[in-house]
């Protein structure tokens, strides 16, 4: 099924670092962020406010979840709304 021909959707099963962030990023119109280590999650934050692009943040802990979106220069970033990274 086909909801929208002219969105196309790409899957990366790849962990992000600091070496291969900046190409991941590159190489998108907008980040959709799953990643389960906040390491992950603040090096992707950091590259798409450089770069400019948006973010939706997904996460989950136990049975609690959060979406947000993310645009770099009119919301908050990730590191705005966890200056620190949580004890979990």
């Amino acid at each position: 099924m086909i909801l929208n021909p002219h969105v196309e959707i790409e899957v990366i099963p790849e962990n992000i670092s600091k070496s291969n962030v900046e190409r991941l990023v590159r190489e998108v119109d907008l980040v959709v962020d799953c990643a389960p280590l906040f390491e992950e999650r603040f090096a992707m934050n950091s590259e798409i406010a450089r770069q400019k692009k948006p973010l939706v943040e997904c996460a989950m802990y136990e049975m609690e979840a959060q979406i947000t979106t993310i645009i770099p220069g009119q919301t908050p970033c990730l590191s705005c709304l966890y200056p620190e990274k949580p004890n979990i």
